[in-house]
Parts: structure tokens; sequence; C-alpha cells
């Protein structure tokens, strides 16, 4: 192996082993996270009926998992 081939191995072994620094280590059982629906979600909601004017405005949808569920059954709050 030549000169050159020996620093271009080092430097990609040094390279590989810099790139997992940082990272958190993988996880070794299920996390405790809720569904991804869970939380607050915002947006503009726009109303069009045959006839009417077009109505929008802000929204806000909060969804909350009820306790005892498999996370897929929520209460829902919707404010506008």
């Amino acid at each position: 192996m030549t000169r050159r081939a020996q620093y271009q191995a080092t430097a990609a072994f040094l390279l590989l082993g810099l790139s997992a620094c940082g990272r958190e280590p993988t996880p070794t059982g299920p996390s405790g996270s809720r569904s991804f629906l869970e939380g607050v979600w915002t947006g503009t909601m726009t109303i069009e009926r045959e006839a009417e004017p077009t109505t929008s405005g802000s929204t806000s949808w909060t969804f909350v998992v009820v306790p005892g569920t498999n996370l897929q059954t929520f209460n829902v709050t919707i404010r506008s």
C-alpha cells in the first residue's frame, strides 16, 4: 500500500468515526411518545357555498388523546 493510499484510508476511517459524533444513542425500547396527531394544529379555513360569499378565517384544532385508549381516540376542540 502506498503512503498516499494509507493517508486516504486513514482519512476515510476518521471521517466515518466523526460522522457519528453528536448523535443520540439508539432507543432500547419503545418511547413514551403520544399520538402524532395530539397537540394544537392551526391554519386557515375557507368555506365556499354556491350563491354565497366565500368566507375564510384562522382556526385552531386541539387534539387530546382520551386516556385508556389506543391513541386513536381524541377529544377535539375547534376555535375559529
